[in-house]
């Protein structure tokens, strides 16, 4: 359980190794003949504790929004080799713009053995300006998830001076859908590496996303919608 392991999507028959079938023999027979047991060394009922991650989870408690929930419910679906994965990287994408005072990112892509696929991306903002984070967090997701064709995507992001993890959080759970203009965009601007954004934009500017639309018409009208990101 602690690994998440499932059986596997269009499979009738899943072979699993000798050490796992122990992990739970030590439980289900003392459980079936009604005998107590103790529970030190039992691998399975070890409750994982990260402090890092219990951070993480608290703060997007604080965010007054339904869809957190959800949010919390993904990540919490991760292993928690995964999870430990995620706010490590957080705190040493953070620690690079602390050095260089540069924009740094990471994404987790999907994983191909689960039928949802969720993704996650992390930005960490070399300014404090809230309103361009927000932009480019969506920007970036928004690319991610389509080139990664996700079906789930969470974006993480936070300010130069802020002592949070998160400062700002999108979601985005639409299904997939091709886009001749997203899919050349995405190979254009994730291939550089990264999705600069100097100015806020104007309404009826192009949007940074590239799309081809105007910002109004695209992730403009996108902030507006909770059903579709939140922040």
């Amino acid at each position: 359980m602690d690994r998440k392991l499932w059986k596997a999507p269009n499979t009738s028959l899943n072979v699993m190794d000798n050490s796992f079938g122990q992990l739970i023999e030590r439980n289900y027979f003392p459980f079936k003949l009604g005998l107590k047991i103790s529970d030190k060394g039992d691998a399975i009922k070890k409750r994982w504790r990260n402090e890092k991650f219990d951070q993480l989870c608290n703060e997007l408690k604080n965010i007054n929004e339904a869809k957190i929930t959800d949010i919390l419910f993904y990540l919490f679906d991760e292993s928690s080799k995964a999870r430990e994965s995620i706010v490590n990287s957080i705190a040493e994408t953070k620690r690079k713009t602390l050095y260089d005072g540069k924009d740094h990112d990471f994404t987790v892509p999907p994983d191909d053995s689960y039928s949802e696929r969720v993704g996650i991306s992390y930005i960490s903002s070399n300014s404090n300006d809230i309103y361009g984070l927000r932009n480019k967090l969506l920007a970036f997701c928004k690319l991610r998830k389509y080139k990664s064709k996700g079906s789930v995507w969470i974006g993480f992001g936070s300010l130069e001076d802020s002592n949070n993890m998160i400062d700002v959080v999108v979601f985005n759970e639409q299904p997939w859908k091709y886009n001749k203009k997203l899919d050349e965009a995405s190979k254009i601007l994730l291939g550089k590496g990264q999705i600069v954004i100097t100015d806020k934009i104007g309404r009826n500017e192009k949007c940074f996303c590239g799309s081809g639309l105007k910002y109004k018409k695209c992730c403009g009208s996108v902030l507006k919608k909770s059903s579709k990101f939140l922040f």
